[in-house]
């Protein structure tokens, strides 16, 4: 791409490096600057740039535009990439001498760089041909540097052990947690319960909405005059573990389902299906890991309606794991 920026330059530039250079070897003795443009949608700026170089030079009669890259003692490449525009200096060995940001309309742009590239073979601002529709402008003097005096390294405490900076957790896009479950409901006639547990978190604000879907069956005991299994879903919300990087969490949730029940002893036409509606607290522990696959321990409480079978408290355990990204 350069390469052809420079044929570019090379067919445009022969003509305005004669007429700076003036006649005969008058011009030899000046620096020649070599103009390049990157990316290629910004050669169409390389003989406006060219032009306005040879106002500046011969304002200062110390440079001049070359007419071959290899007569050519320093390089000037000016990038215009969208709204960001610079000139950057470089030596015939490619070495970077300066750079310079350009601002205003593209043609001040240019008369900058030019400036700019002049100026620095007199070390000072080069007096550019008066236009009628110039601006006047007024250089202002140098800031002066005040050098800062460096900080002296700190030694670390040999009494006091280094400890790593917390890492800053960031917000994750979406938790998956599976668990086996263990129950027991003492106002039912069903023996303990057993089911698993899944639920799909999505961080809102400072908290994590979740899916949560469930299915519980009652093991048959000697006690237990009923067979009772429950399906639910329902939404719950949770702040802290098993969703973030704490040891604890606490989630509130509510939602529906469905029972059926079946009676010890019975014989025929024995099932009992009825629809339920429940509300749910839980308590979350976890091994204290921000993301990835940790396990995960929950005490639950959950409230329904007494509906002839179904419990009215239903309390459980939930073991097993959790991930999010």
């Amino acid at each position: 791409m350069v390469a052809s920026l420079g044929i570019v330059a090379a067919t445009t530039l022969p003509a305005l490096a004669d007429v700076s250079s003036g006649a005969g070897r008058a011009g030899e003795d000046r620096t020649a600057w070599w103009l390049e443009a990157r990316p290629w949608t910004c050669v169409e700026w390389t003989a406006p740039l060219a032009r306005e170089l040879q106002l500046a030079c011969e304002a200062v009669n110390g440079c001049r535009v070359a007419s071959e890259e290899r007569r050519a003692d320093r390089r000037a490449v000016l990038s215009c990439e969208g709204d960001d525009w610079r000139v950057v200096a470089q030596s015939s060995s490619a070495r970077e001498l300066w750079s310079l940001q350009l601002e205003g309309t593209k043609e001040e742009r240019l008369r900058q760089a030019a400036a700019w590239i002049a100026r620095s073979e007199r070390g000072g601002s080069p007096p550019l041909p008066a236009r009628a529709s110039d601006p006047v402008v007024v250089p202002l003097p140098a800031a002066p540097v005040t050098p800062v005096a460096p900080v002296a390294p700190v030694a670390p405490d040999a009494d006091r052990p280094w400890t790593p900076a917390p890492a800053v957790e960031g917000p994750h896009s979406i938790g998956l947690a599976v668990t086996g479950l263990a129950a027991v409901a003492p106002d039912s006639h069903a023996g303990p319960f057993v089911g698993g547990r899944v639920v799909v978190s999505l961080p809102v604000t400072h908290a994590h909405l979740g899916l949560v879907l469930s299915g519980f069956d009652s093991v048959e005991t000697r006690d237990a005059q009923t067979r009772v299994m429950m399906g639910r879903a329902g939404l719950s919300v949770g702040w802290g573990a098993p969703w973030t990087g704490d040891v604890f969490g606490f989630a509130v949730g509510a939602g529906g389902g469905a029972a059926s029940a079946r009676d010890s002893g019975c014989v025929s036409s024995c099932r009992r299906l009825a629809g339920l509606y429940y509300g749910e607290a839980s308590v979350f522990a976890q091994w204290p890991r921000a993301s990835g696959i940790r396990p995960i321990l929950a005490l639950s409480i959950s409230g329904m309606p007494q509906m002839d079978y179904v419990p009215q408290v239903f309390t459980g355990v939930d073991l097993g794991f959790a991930w999010n990204d």
